[in-house]
């Protein structure tokens, strides 16, 4: 497959996000308030950093936008978009409503990575040619409290 190194990627780092988010439930401090009135947090940041650097390192040529800083600009074409922790408003409230999201755009064919749901089942997917499927699961288990 074209985008196994890829998806393999972004469910690597969207799993390293998600470890982040279980190890801070319920210890969410330093909230502060963005320009459009939603919550960000330092376990937002930090989990953005965490991909930001795995995506990076393995892809120094492509973009990088998150949703909690400044657009890193590469020259390959691909642009990675991210929001670490989708969710932050009910994960501050401990509800386990949020995830990590990673795609892509820029290349013959999109990637869609969403892992780390609080159902405790992540998945990978990716779309070609129209088509969308689940073509490999995240094999992150849930830690229980």
């Amino acid at each position: 497959m074209a985008y196994s190194q890829e998806l393999k990627i972004a469910l690597v780092a969207a799993r390293a996000a998600g470890e982040i988010q279980l190890a801070h439930r319920g210890k969410v401090l330093n909230i502060e308030t963005k320009g459009d009135s939603s919550p960000v947090t330092q376990v937002d940041k930090l989990c953005e950093q965490v991909i930001r650097d795995a995506i990076l390192k393995h892809f120094p040529s492509d973009s990088f936008l998150g949703e909690e800083s400044v657009e890193d600009k590469g020259i390959s074409g691909r642009r990675w978009i991210v929001d670490p922790l989708d969710g932050t408003r009910p994960y501050i409230r401990g509800v386990p409503t949020h995830s990590v999201l990673i795609s892509t755009t820029g290349m013959e064919w999109p990637l869609d990575a969403c892992t780390f749901p609080p159902s405790g089942k992540p998945t990978g997917q990716a779309r070609e040619a129209g088509r969308s499927s689940t073509i490999a699961p995240c094999m992150f288990q849930r830690r229980r409290a």
